[in-house]
């Protein structure tokens, strides 16, 4: 049965890999992609290189629009799919707009807007964007660390749930009309 395409929104390092692996050994997803791995691929395919994991994102957008990204997003939205590591709300609305069935997962931190006064203006921006993507949400994990058994059970009742709901519309719009 095709279940709908998860995202998993956080900040960088908060685990998102680990727990987009978790959901889909739990919910019997297909695969994991990451979008950094996506972005780097193309950075590569264009014959350049990029000197850390950080400067990924950057260095995609000295080249593509927010279009791009949403097209790249769009095209790895595949049912039993979870996109792991997206960063920009535009991307979160993006899929929306094509898919109205994804779920939405964001890991928060465990404290937006601690050190204001010690962090770059990049970094400010960023943390105003992660508010936005936090509120688009169908699921937030606040910032503290479950215990594994809390954390799957996490996954069983509220994403399970949403999955079995949002596979239940996807047959709906799904169903074969015949000829006319």
């Amino acid at each position: 049965m095709d279940k709908p395409p998860i995202i998993i929104t956080s900040p960088s390092g908060r685990g998102e890999t680990k727990f987009s692996y978790r959901v889909l050994n739990i919910l019997d997803y297909s695969s994991v992609v990451n979008i950094g791995d996506v972005l780097l691929e193309q950075i590569l395919s264009w014959g350049e290189t990029v000197q850390s994991r950080r400067d990924v994102g950057r260095k995609f957008f000295e080249r593509s629009s927010i279009d791009d990204y949403i097209d790249l997003l769009r095209e790895i939205a595949k049912p039993n799919t979870i996109i792991d590591g997206v960063r920009l709300s535009a991307g979160v609305v993006g899929l929306r707009r094509s898919q109205c069935d994804i779920i939405h997962v964001h890991l928060a931190p465990q404290e937006i807007g601690c050190c204001q006064a010690e962090l770059p203006q990049a970094e400010l921006i960023y943390e105003h964007e992660l508010k936005v993507i936090q509120g688009m949400a169908d699921v937030v994990l606040h910032g503290q660390v479950y215990p594994i058994s809390r954390l799957d059970q996490i996954i069983r009742e509220r994403i399970l749930a949403l999955v079995y709901q949002r596979t239940k519309e996807m047959q709906k719009v799904h169903v074969d009309l015949g000829p006319f």
